[in-house]
C-alpha cells in the first residue's frame, strides 16, 4: 500500500477575504503520485491549529477568530516582515501560554468584567459599547488574553448581580438605621413612560447622613395621591422599613398631599425649595419688574446669538477690569435664572453699555433703544437682586446632601419673612415684591410647626429659638422633652409589697459583727431587731404595714420622664455652635451624654428640608435614558439609576 504524505498550503490568490492569512488548506500526495491534492472542504487555523469546515464561505472563519482569538477580526492589517515575531519567539510565547485565552471564572477575568460593569454604571455608558470597535481594541492593548462578554451578559447577570449585592447592603444598614426618612417625585423619560422615584435618607452609626435611592418604578397609571400612596407603602413594605418612616418629604402638590395620607404618614413635610419657589414666582412675576425683565432679555438674547458683540464685550469687560463672563439667559419656570441673569447683567452693566454705544457694532438707533435700559429701569433690576438675594442663598443652603436642613427651615423661614416686612424707604416695586413674598409665605408651615421648631432645637447651631417668646419656648422644651422620654426602655422603678415570710430567712443569713460599745443597741442581731420593731414602734401605721411595705434601701432609680429632663436641661446649658460646624459632628463627639436625646436628635437630622434629592434623578435618569436608549427596559432603568447613587466603589 502506498504512503500518503500532506501538507499545509496557503488557499489560492483568488480568495481575497483578508481572514484567509489565518488559514490553510491541507493538501495530499502519494508516493506513486507526483501531484498535490488540495482537501477543500477542511481549513486549519494557523493560530490554534484547530480544523473548521469549509463550504464555500468565510463565515465559519470568522466567527472562530472572533471568539477564540479576540481581536483577529477580518481587515485587519498585517504587520511587515521586519516587525513579525521569529519562530523562537512565537514558541516561547505559545509555551507559557501568552496566546491562550482567560477563563471566564478567572479571578483576572471577573475583575475586568466588573471594571467594565461599574464604567457602564458610573459613567451612565450603554451596554453597547462592548461591541463598539475602539473600545474593543482598547481592551484588547490591555490585556490581550481577556475575552469580552456581549451585552446581553452585563444586562441579564452582570448589573442585576450588582444591583441584588448593593441592595442586599443597603437592607442591612436600613435594618440597623435608628429612623428612615423618605422622598418621592414623579418624572416621564424621554420614551413618554411615567416613573416615580423613592428615596431615602438615615444617620447610620458614626452620625453620617446617607442618601439612598430606594427604587424608580414604572407606573402606568396616573400620578393620583392614592396611586403614590400604594407606591409608597409597597416601597416601604419591600425594604422592610414600614416601621421606622419618621416623616416624608415632597414638593407641595395637592396629590403628594395625598399620598401621605393614602400611607398613613402624619410627618409630612412640603419641600421648602419648592415653597420658595413658588414665593419668588409671584415676586418675579410683579408688573413693575416686566419691562426691565424684557429689556434684559433682549439685551442677553442680542449677545448670545452675535458673535461679534460678544468679543466687543470680552474687550470692554478687559478694559474696564470687570470679570470676563458671560450674560445668561433665564428660563422663565425657574426663578433663580432669572435672578442669576438680572445678578449678571448688573455686574457687566457698564461693559454691557459700553459695547451697545461702540462703532464696532454699528447698532441702529431703532434696535439699540429697546436694548437701553434707563436709570429708573436699572434701579428696578437692583430692587429685584436685593429682595431676592436672601432667598438665593436659602435655596442653596437647603441643597446641601451632607448635614442636616430639615433643622435650618424654621430659621430660614423665620429671617426671610424679617427680610420682607416693609421698612419706611422702600419704594413702590420693593413694596410690592415683598408683599407678594409675605403673603405666599404666610401659614405655609402652621401644621408642622412644632416638628420644625423641635428640629431646630436639636440643632446645636438654633438650639436657643430666638423667634420664640420664653412661654413658647418652654412649651416647646416640655413637648420635646416627653418625646425623649417615650424613647426611654428603661421601666420606672415602684415601691413594692414585700413578705416577711421572705425576708426574715435573710436577715437572718447576715453575718453578725463584733460589738463595739458594751450594752449598746450594735449587739443586737438583724433578728432582735426585727422582733423589737414588731413589738412597737410608736407608730401606729408603721405597727400594721410596716412588715408588708418595705421600701428597698438602695436609691430610687429615676424616671424616664427624669432622665429626658436632666437631658434636656444639661443640652440647654451647652454653648451653641457655630454656624460653619456640623452638628452632625457635634452629636457624634457628646451622644454619649445625651443617650436618649440622641436618638431623637437622629430621628429629627435624618429629615431632608426639601425633595431635592429625588428631583435630582430626573437628570441622572436623562443621562440614561437618552435619545439612543429610549427603548431601554423598566427594570434596566430601575437598576442603573439605584446603582449610580448607592453604588461606592471599593
Amino acid at each position: 500500500m502506498a504512503d500518503v504524505s500532506e501538507k499545509l498550503v496557503s488557499p489560492p490568490a483568488a480568495f481575497k477575504a483578508s481572514c484567509w492569512q489565518h488559514f490553510k488548506f491541507r493538501a495530499f500526495k502519494k508516493d506513486d503520485s507526483a501531484t498535490w491534492e488540495t482537501d477543500k472542504s477542511v481549513v486549519i487555523c494557523n493560530e490554534c491549529g484547530n480544523k473548521l469546515k469549509y463550504s464555500g464561505n468565510t463565515t465559519n472563519m470568522s466567527t472562530h477568530l472572533q471568539r477564540h482569538h479576540g481581536g483577529k477580526t477580518p481587515g485587519r492589517r498585517q504587520p511587515p516582515a521586519s516587525e513579525k515575531e521569529s519562530a523562537p519567539v512565537q514558541s516561547i510565547k505559545t509555551m507559557f501560554g501568552a496566546n491562550r485565552k482567560l477563563k471566564h471564572d478567572s479571578n483576572r477575568a471577573k475583575m475586568i468584567t466588573k471594571s467594565i460593569a461599574e464604567f457602564f454604571v458610573q459613567d451612565l455608558r450603554p451596554f453597547s459599547v462592548v461591541e463598539n470597535i475602539g473600545f474593543r481594541r482598547m481592551i484588547n492593548t490591555l490585556e490581550p488574553q481577556y475575552t469580552i462578554p456581549s451585552r446581553q451578559h452585563f444586562t441579564d447577570k452582570i448589573i442585576p448581580e450588582m444591583y441584588d449585592k448593593v441592595k442586599s447592603e443597603l437592607l442591612g444598614d436600613l435594618e440597623k438605621a435608628e429612623a428612615v426618612s423618605v422622598t418621592s417625585d414623579g418624572w416621564t423619560s424621554r420614551a413618554t413612560e411615567s416613573y416615580v422615584t423613592v428615596t431615602c435618607h438615615y444617620i447610620d452609626d458614626e452620625w453620617n447622613l446617607k442618601n439612598k435611592v430606594l427604587q424608580t418604578r414604572k407606573t402606568n397609571e396616573s400620578h393620583t395621591g392614592e396611586n403614590i400612596g400604594h407606591i409608597l407603602v409597597n416601597s416601604f413594605a419591600e425594604w422592610n422599613i414600614s416601621d421606622k418612616i419618621f416623616a416624608l418629604v415632597t414638593d407641595n402638590a395637592r396629590n403628594m398631599k395625598s399620598a401621605a395620607r393614602e400611607a398613613n404618614l402624619s410627618n409630612h413635610i412640603g419641600c421648602f425649595a419648592h415653597t420658595l419657589n413658588l414665593a419668588a414666582q409671584r415676586a418675579v412675576g410683579v408688573g413693575a419688574l416686566q419691562k426691565s425683565l424684557v429689556k434684559i432679555r433682549k439685551t442677553v438674547a442680542y449677545f448670545h446669538r452675535s458673535s461679534t458683540a460678544l468679543e466687543v464685550l470680552k474687550e470692554k469687560c478687559t478694559l474696564l477690569k470687570l470679570p470676563n463672563l458671560k450674560l445668561k439667559m433665564d428660563v422663565v419656570t425657574r426663578w433663580n435664572s432669572t435672578y442669576e441673569m438680572v445678578d449678571r447683567y448688573l455686574q457687566l452693566q457698564a461693559a454691557v453699555q459700553a459695547s451697545l454705544l461702540s462703532k464696532d457694532l454699528r447698532i441702529k438707533q431703532d434696535i439699540l433703544k429697546p436694548l437701553a435700559l434707563t436709570d429708573e429701569e436699572i434701579i428696578v433690576a437692583e430692587t429685584l437682586v436685593l429682595v431676592m438675594k436672601p432667598m438665593k442663598t436659602a435655596t442653596v443652603i437647603m441643597c446641601d446632601e451632607h448635614s442636616p436642613t430639615l433643622s435650618v427651615v424654621w430659621p430660614l423661614y423665620q429671617q426671610i419673612l424679617r427680610s420682607v416686612r416693609i421698612q419706611d424707604d422702600d419704594s413702590r416695586c420693593t413694596i410690592a415684591m415683598k408683599n407678594a413674598i409675605a403673603d405666599d409665605l404666610a401659614g405655609r408651615y402652621d401644621h408642622v410647626e412644632t416638628f420644625l421648631q423641635m428640629a431646630s432645637f436639636l440643632d446645636p447651631r438654633f438650639k436657643t429659638l430666638p423667634s420664640l417668646n420664653d412661654v413658647d419656648r418652654v412649651g416647646l422644651v416640655s413637648k420635646l422633652t416627653l418625646e425623649v422620654a417615650e424613647l426611654g426602655n428603661q421601666p420606672v422603678v415602684k415601691t413594692e409589697p414585700v413578705d416577711t415570710a421572705e425576708v426574715l430567712p435573710l436577715l437572718a443569713a447576715l453575718p453578725v459583727e463584733k460589738p463595739q460599745l458594751s450594752g449598746s443597741d450594735s449587739d443586737e442581731s438583724p433578728i432582735k431587731k426585727k422582733l423589737k420593731t414588731e413589738n412597737g414602734t410608736g407608730c401606729a401605721l408603721s405597727d400594721l404595714l410596716g412588715d408588708v411595705y418595705i421600701v428597698k434601701e438602695e436609691k430610687r432609680s429615676k424616671s424616664n420622664l427624669e432622665m429626658a429632663s436632666d437631658e434636656v436641661a444639661a443640652y440647654q446649658k451647652v454653648d451653641t455652635l457655630l454656624m460653619n460646624q456640623n452638628p452632625l459632628l457635634w452629636w457624634k463627639e457628646n451622644a454619649y451624654l445625651y443617650p436618649r436625646l440622641s436618638k431623637l436628635a437622629k430621628r429629627y437630622h435624618c429629615v431632608p428640608g426639601t425633595s431635592v434629592p429625588s428631583e435630582r434623578i430626573f437628570s441622572c435618569a436623562g443621562d440614561i435614558v437618552t435619545a439612543q436608549r429610549s427603548t431601554l427596559k423598566s427594570k434596566n432603568v430601575d437598576a442603573l439609576i439605584f446603582l449610580k447613587k448607592n453604588f461606592e466603589p471599593c
